[in-house]
Formats: C-alpha cells, sequence, structure tokens
C-alpha cells in the first residue's frame, strides 16, 4: 500500500484534489477503527476496575443473574 501512495504522488497528473481525496480517505479509515468491534471481546464482558477489597463477586450480583458470571476484576496489590 505504501509504494501505491508513493507512486501516485509521484505520477505527473496528480492534482491537490486526489491529495486532498486521499488524506480524506485516510483519515475517515481512523476516524473508524474505534467503531470496529475488538475480535476478543464479546458485548457482555465487563472489566470492573477497583481498590483491593471490594473485588468479591457478591458486589455484582444483578450482573451475575444476568450473565451467569461475574466480571472480571483486576486488583494491584501495593507493596
Amino acid at each position: 500500500m505504501k509504494g501505491r501512495i508513493i507512486d501516485a504522488l509521484r505520477r505527473p497528473g496528480f492534482s491537490r484534489r486526489d491529495f486532498n481525496r486521499m488524506l480524506a480517505s485516510a483519515g475517515l479509515s481512523v476516524a473508524a477503527m474505534p467503531l470496529l468491534s475488538k475480535p476478543g471481546a464479546a458485548a457482555g464482558d465487563l472489566t470492573f476496575y477497583t481498590w483491593s477489597g471490594y473485588d468479591i463477586p457478591e458486589i455484582c450480583p444483578k450482573y451475575r443473574a444476568r450473565h451467569g458470571t461475574s466480571p472480571d476484576i483486576p486488583s494491584c496489590a501495593s507493596e
């Protein structure tokens, strides 16, 4: 792809309009990336960041009842 862009820029008939069109398409593709779904994440996945001591599964019974599992609760041990 990089070679195609460089070849297009070196082409004699390449205009400012073509360059702006190429920049717009690159910008739109970068702006649309967050809208795409992540390959490993399901719609019900939840990561719950909290202080140590609040990471007990009983803190979210409604989530467990609805999804059948507890959310991912990572905790950092302070040294």
